[in-house]
């Protein structure tokens, strides 16, 4: 959880308080206020519609995002019962916004390192990595699966 490599200018005892400190803080998040967000959107007031809410919405009861996946999962959950019958619908809206922005937020990550790692430091293999991740994502899989066996390949006509 914690990095091994970096040296502070702490005690071995302080840096064991911190570290229980932001365990403690980790524990009541994922027990408390990730909870907390899922029931105030299970009541239906105020609910986000868009990644902007969502992100205002998760940041106003002091969740980072980090957390969707983990208020995804209680949002799923069987066990939990709705507290009223407006509820029946299984929080669909809720839930697409949710497993979008996960999506969106990943593939962000993703995208990102490809830029850092294929790009060797210049830009001008932007539009290739840029062109490699528009067909990765929106291409018929067809397509893709041939990309992936080198039967599709890449051809620069611009030289």
């Amino acid at each position: 959880m914690f990095k091994s490599n970096i040296k502070l200018a702490l005690s071995d005892e302080e840096l064991k308080h911190q570290e229980d400190e932001v365990r403690d803080l980790a524990k009541f998040l994922a027990e408390k206020q990730v909870p907390s967000v899922v029931n105030d959107l299970k009541a239906l007031e105020n609910v986000p519609t868009d990644s902007l809410s969502l992100e205002t919405f998760f940041h106003s009861h002091g969740v980072n995002m980090r957390y969707l996946g983990k208020a995804l999962a209680l949002l799923q959950a069987k066990d939990q019962k709705p507290a009223t019958v407006l509820h029946q619908g299984k929080f669909k809206h809720i839930r697409s916004l949710f497993e979008r922005e996960i999506f969106l937020r990943s593939i962000k990550h993703v995208f990102n390192r490809i830029l850092r790692d294929e790009s060797g430091g210049t830009d001008l293999l932007l539009s290739n990595v840029v062109c490699h991740m528009l067909n990765c994502l929106l291409a018929p899989s067809a397509m893709v699966q041939a990309m992936n066996r080198g039967d599709i390949k890449f051809e620069d006509d611009t030289a």
